[in-house]
């Protein structure tokens, strides 16, 4: 049976996208676990190594919490000490970060998993330059090797352009595979897989709450400024002032994810006199959420995400969702099709538009089913099943 050592060096948020890319991670190991041997290596610590043990895979963790904290202030420090010299040596101090990080614990450990391992693929399940020290090792040691690109790059090392030719990418979206491109990656040797959700679970075929007096809607994700959570309470104030109905906003995230965001956050939901209408639940599992009981789901990134898997998780579940679309998320809405493309700094237009779709059932209904029917055909496990055998 041949091996693969699979590798994540996300830094794990609990609702952010790191997370994101661990769940991921598992569901694919899931479907390859029968045919592979298989060994996960994670940069730091992560529950989801329970989820490992149940399928009695062998787990390891690179650094502790203790350590974790540790390496994080010494490359604040590493970063404040290269930030001193002149911005026109940027690239040079990039250049020697990513060097010198190669020569590091990391790396010396990532070699010993190899050499007792002994793996026929590595799957690298992150962006270029968080994985960089394996990808290196990989190269030395000839092993065929995955870069799952789950995020952007913006800067590739040198050293990395020396050894791309014969690795092997996959893309979550487009816009990932036209990130990599950019980067002179070639298209030939990118594959796009994007994230899925499990065909089984159950989907929602109708919505008693959905009436034109009390309408519930959701918003998931990390509270910090680029999810433009504040975006979406700007429009609720000025849905609240134009319409008279009753709303409520359940909102899903780690609030000590940015304490100053979260503290701005609050403030804006008292001065508009929002207190009554915005619940703030923090971080649960998805599993835990009734989706049940929502109308509308509010995606507000104002910068393109590398997929948004919340979404089609939203969408599978017959919730209409309302989203910037930037990014992979643009891929995912149709305009007035499957889903609503809004600008979250036209509040009066959007709050109009949002009254008027939740008050036209048989528009809602004919977007929500459209959405459903797209997640089945394009990002159900059946459909990506196929693809992840096909390029194993």
């Amino acid at each position: 049976m041949k091996k693969i050592l699979f590798y994540d060096s996300g830094k794990a948020s609990r609702s952010g996208s790191s997370g994101g890319s661990l769940y991921s991670l598992l569901e694919i190991v899931k479907i390859l676990s029968n045919k592979y041997e298989i060994m996960i290596v994670l940069k730091y610590p992560h529950s989801i190594i329970s989820e490992y043990q149940k399928l009695n895979i062998k787990t390891y963790v690179i650094f502790n919490v203790t350590e974790l904290k540790l390496k994080l202030e010494n490359e604040k420090k590493v970063l404040f000490r290269f930030l001193k010299f002149s911005n026109r040596l940027t690239n040079l101090k990039r250049e020697f970060f990513y060097l010198r990080s190669f020569f590091s614990k990391e790396t010396w450990l990532l070699l010993k998993k190899i050499n007792s391992f002994s793996p026929d693929i590595i799957h690298c399940n992150n962006r270029i330059t968080s994985s960089l020290n394996l990808i290196i090792l990989s190269r030395i040691y000839n092993i065929k090797c995955y870069i799952h690109q789950r995020q952007y790059d913006i800067f590739l090392p040198l050293i990395f352009k020396l050894i791309n030719k014969k690795l092997n990418f996959i893309a979550i979206s487009k816009s990932i595979n036209d990130n990599l491109i950019s980067l002179n990656i070639s298209n030939k040797n990118i594959m796009i897989i994007p994230n899925w959700v499990d065909n089984s679970n159950h989907l929602i075929t109708n919505q008693p709450h959905l009436n034109n007096n009390n309408f519930h809607f959701i918003w998931i994700g990390r509270v910090v400024p680029w999810k433009g959570l504040d975006k979406v309470i700007e429009l609720l104030n000025v849905f609240k002032d134009l319409f008279s109905c009753d709303f409520k906003l359940d909102v899903f995230g780690d609030l000590n994810d940015d304490s100053s965001y979260t503290s701005y956050i609050n403030s804006l939901v008292k001065s508009y006199n929002l207190t009554n209408h915005i619940n703030f639940k923090n971080y649960i599992s998805n599993k835990e959420i009734d989706y049940s009981i929502y109308s509308v789901f509010f995606h507000s990134s104002i910068r393109p995400e590398p997929f948004g898997r919340s979404i089609i998780e939203a969408m599978q579940k017959n919730i209409l969702v309302f989203s910037t679309a930037l990014g992979g998320a643009s891929e995912i809405i149709i305009n007035k099709k499957n889903g609503i493309k809004i600008d979250l700094n036209s509040h009066i237009v959007t709050s109009n538009l949002l009254f008027n779709v939740l008050n036209d059932f048989k528009y809602y209904n004919s977007l929500t089913s459209s959405a459903a029917i797209d997640v089945k055909k394009k990002y159900s496990k059946n459909v990506i099943e196929k693809l992840i055998y096909k390029l194993y």
